[in-house]
C-alpha cells in the first residue's frame, strides 16, 4: 500500500472519487487528524487489522465496529482520506468483468504509464481511473481536466 505524502494528496484531491467512496471492511484510509492510516474492519475479534501492516514509520489503527454507520456519517469522510487498494482502482474500470477486458486495460495501462511521473503502481491505477472516468489529469500538484 503507498502511504507516501504524494500518494495520500493525489487520493485527498481525487473529490468526485472521494464522493462516491463507500466505506467498507478492509478500505485503507488515511486519518487527517491523529495523522495515521486505518484499515476498516467489522470484525472485532481480529482487532480490525488482520493481516495489514503499515509499510511506514506511522501507526497502524483501526476501526472496529459496521462499516455501514460510517457511510452514514459525512463527518467520518470530512476527516479521513479513503487510500483506494489496486484490485479497487482495476474494478472501477472494468478489470474484474472478464480475462478480454482486463487484458484489454492492461494494454492501455501500460501505453498510458510512458511519459508520467507515476511512481508505483497504485498512483499508476488512480490517474488512470481518474482519467477514465473524470477525464482529469494529475499535474503540478492537483488534478486538472484533460483538454
Amino acid at each position: 500500500m503507498d502511504t507516501s505524502k504524494r500518494n495520500i494528496k493525489m487520493c485527498e484531491e481525487a473529490k468526485k472519487l472521494q464522493e462516491e467512496w463507500q466505506p467498507s471492511d478492509w478500505d485503507y484510509v488515511y486519518c487527517k487528524r491523529e495523522r495515521v492510516f486505518v484499515v476498516l474492519s467489522g470484525y472485532v475479534t481480529d482487532g480490525g487489522c488482520y493481516g495489514h501492516e503499515t509499510p511506514s514509520k506511522d501507526r497502524l489503527s483501526y476501526y472496529s465496529g459496521s462499516c455501514d454507520d460510517l457511510s452514514q456519517g459525512k463527518s467520518y469522510k470530512e476527516f479521513h482520506i479513503w487510500l483506494p487498494r489496486q484490485d479497487q482502482l482495476q474494478k472501477m474500470v472494468g478489470c474484474n468483468k472478464n480475462i478480454q477486458m482486463a487484458h484489454h486495460r492492461l494494454y492501455q495501462i501500460a501505453e498510458f504509464w510512458i511519459g508520467r511521473d507515476l511512481r508505483n503502481m497504485e498512483q499508476l491505477w488512480l490517474a488512470f481511473v481518474m482519467k477514465e472516468k473524470f477525464g482529469k489529469e494529475w499535474k503540478d500538484g492537483t488534478w486538472k481536466k484533460v483538454s
